[in-house]
């Protein structure tokens, strides 16, 4: 099983008054996980989540899940140049949780 490649960014959306009036229950902010986004070079790009942010606590789980792939190559390149068998025996837990392995 693979991730969506690409980029992963975080785009935070802030809504207007006018649309905060219509339902208060909305959030003030929406938050959106870009694969492959590059508006400079025309690339759309694909949603890999979206929620909606009400405090500090759900706009960090965003840019946690935004950097996966980079924490997960990390992950990858640092196992491979680690002779600690503990911190070794971490890593591998890490890729395993994040590839979907038991």
């Amino acid at each position: 099983m693979a991730h969506t490649p690409g980029n992963w960014t975080l785009e935070i959306n802030i809504y207007n008054k006018k649309e905060l009036d219509a339902d208060p229950k909305m959030a003030t902010r929406y938050g959106w996980i870009w694969a492959g986004r590059d508006i400079k070079n025309g690339e759309i790009g694909v949603v890999v989540a979206s929620e909606p942010i009400f405090d500090d606590t759900d706009e960090a789980d965003l840019r946690l899940t935004a950097a996966a792939p980079e924490l997960l190559a990390a992950c990858k390149e640092a196992l491979g140049n680690n002779e600690d068998p503990i911190t070794s025996a971490i890593l591998r837990a890490a890729i395993a949780k994040a590839e979907g392995q038991p």
